[in-house]
C-alpha cells in the first residue's frame, strides 16, 4: 500500500483523512502491527483508484504466522 501511496504521490495523511482512519492507526497499520479489515482495504483502494486485489499481498500467511 504504501508503493501505490508513494506512486501516486498521496501522503499517509491524505489517506487518512479521506478514508476516515486516524493518521496514528493508519500508520501502525501500513506497519503491519495491526491488520485491516476488509473494508478499510475496499476504501484505500476506491480512493488510489486502484483494485483491491492490487494491494493484497501475492501470498497469505498461513493461520498464526506473520
Amino acid at each position: 500500500m504504501r508503493s501505490a501511496l508513494k506512486t501516486q504521490g498521496r501522503s499517509q495523511l491524505s489517506l487518512s483523512l479521506e478514508i476516515g482512519i486516524p493518521n496514528t492507526t493508519l500508520g501502525r497499520k501500513l506497519a503491519g502491527h495491526i491488520d485491516f479489515t476488509v473494508s478499510e482495504v475496499f476504501a484505500i483502494a476506491r480512493a488510489l483508484s486502484v483494485p483491491a486485489s492490487d494491494l493484497l499481498p501475492d501470498t497469505l500467511p498461513r493461520n498464526g504466522e506473520n
